[in-house]
């Protein structure tokens, strides 16, 4: 799972989320979570997470066990964290987490294509 996407997240986003440790550690795990493209299983689309808010706290270190109940602090730390991921596009919404139903992100971790430097003077 995730490596590449680890990668690609450190590459696009690191100087963006620098300093802003909740952020940073939900994207790293997100990324470590979701499946690399052409790595996908059982038809599961790549950089794709559904794991939910408790095991997002535990991959950020919020709580110490994986599904831990999650206090209102903990769980807004969480919130705001995805919130904060959202708002800057490194994730999509895809689907709203609704009762006992996780909600889903996509990693958006498309790096800008790159055109050689024309260093000649020339157009």
């Amino acid at each position: 799972m995730g490596m590449q996407n680890v990668d690609l997240a450190i590459e696009k986003w690191a100087y963006e989320f620098r300093g802003k440790g909740d952020q940073w550690k939900a994207l790293m795990w997100m990324a470590l979570r979701s499946w690399d493209v052409g790595s996908e299983q059982n038809g599961d689309p790549p950089r794709r997470y559904w794991g939910g808010h408790p095991l997002l706290a535990f991959g950020m270190g919020i709580t110490q066990q994986r599904k831990s109940l999650l206090t209102k602090s903990q769980s807004e730390r969480v919130r705001r964290a995805v919130r904060d991921l959202a708002k800057a596009h490194a994730i999509t919404v895809i689907e709203e987490g609704k009762g006992q139903q996780h909600a889903v992100y996509e990693l958006r971790l498309e790096l800008p294509s790159t055109a050689p430097l024309n260093l000649s003077g020339s157009p």
